[in-house]
């Protein structure tokens, strides 16, 4: 039971903040491979519910941040640099820094802004989490190795 609560807890950090997930489970003592299978599953998953929601919950965001009062900033410094991004990289560029810039949530939010279609977001958002936890897995075992 307690191992199935260390995947989960692995899988739900990489789900909603993907560079928590590795250094979690080397905390909770779980090996590289289970790391990575719950680091790219949780990230995975996210990249497969935002497209399904994509435009439903962009226009209820949308509409609760209007009823606030609050304005949209249609040019901000994060959406220019995110614009930049997609013009030189596309969905790869976007999909390989959204472990490390944005949220799993975040991410795939941009790509559906984008009109990337669904496939392709969740193709590109998995073989970068894969790389990505695969890297950070080592990364913060050396680190809990030299630690100690």
């Amino acid at each position: 039971m307690q191992k199935l609560s260390s995947y989960f807890t692995v899988y739900l950090f990489a789900s909603v903040k993907f560079a928590l997930a590795p250094p979690t489970g080397v905390a909770l003592g779980l090996s590289e491979w289970e790391i990575i299978l719950c680091t790219v599953a949780g990230m995975s998953t996210t990249a497969f519910l935002i497209p399904l929601l994509g435009e439903k919950l962009f226009a209820y965001l949308r509409k609760k941040r209007l009823q606030k009062g609050k304005k949209i900033k249609i040019f901000s410094p994060r959406k220019r640099m995110i614009v930049k991004i997609w013009q030189k990289f596309s969905i790869w560029g976007i999909a390989f820094l959204t472990p490390v810039l944005f949220s799993p949530i975040v991410g795939c939010a941009i790509a559906v802004s984008f009109g990337v279609p669904r496939p392709k977001i969740l193709l590109a958002m998995a073989i970068s989490a894969l790389f990505w936890a695969f890297l950070m897995t080592l990364g913060s075992e050396w680190i809990a190795h030299w630690w100690h």
